[in-house]
């Protein structure tokens, strides 16, 4: 059995991709308090990749791309 986490899409475009402090440290500490609780191991995490592919000039959100690579 494993445990397979996907984190991105939705919950970044909803203000997290935007955030630079609180918000971002409060879902990595929730996400890892989940985590740690699962009763299955071993546990995958994955995310949405940067569709960009690191190239700014096809930055579709209204955020600066650092802030959203940082963040993703």
């Amino acid at each position: 059995m494993i445990a397979l986490i996907t984190i991105g899409g939705n919950d970044p475009v909803q203000g997290l991709i935007q955030d630079s402090g609180a918000g971002i440290a409060s879902f990595a500490n929730t996400l890892d308090t989940f985590v740690q609780q699962l009763p299955i191991r071993p546990v995958v995490l994955g995310n949405v990749y940067d569709p960009t592919f690191g190239d700014d000039r096809r930055n579709f959100l209204w955020v600066e791309p650092a802030i959203t690579r940082q963040n993703l």
